[in-house]
């Protein structure tokens, strides 16, 4: 299990998001919610570089298929205050890479 780091991404776009190597159980802690509103999101992207696409399961939700060659992008949800980490499983992480970015500052500024 590995604990991915979340980067902050702004105005300057995806560039130098740092993808690593995906792990069969991943963890990343959620952004910030205050009175039911994310004020600071989180979200999970995931590229599976493999021929065969793969199940991806995001906390207690229902696993998603990422296809071959495909990326896919999720968000994760804060479930109120002293909330943990998010565990992110794989059916098999072999050829997929990870990244955990949060969204900060003004876009389009």
């Amino acid at each position: 299990m590995a604990a991915i780091t979340v980067q902050d991404v702004g105005a300057d776009g995806l560039a130098d998001v740092t993808f690593s190597n995906s792990s069969a159980s991943d963890t990343v802690t959620p952004g910030v919610r205050v009175g039911g509103y994310e004020l600071a999101p989180v979200f999970v992207i995931i590229s599976n570089g493999d021929d065969s696409p793969h199940n991806v399961a995001i906390g207690d939700a229902d696993p998603v298929e990422v296809a071959n060659g495909d990326t896919a992008v999720f968000p994760i949800y804060s479930e109120g205050i002293g909330d943990g980490s998010v565990t992110i499983t794989s059916d098999d992480p072999t050829s997929q890479t990870i990244a955990a970015i949060r969204l900060v500052g003004a876009l389009g500024s």
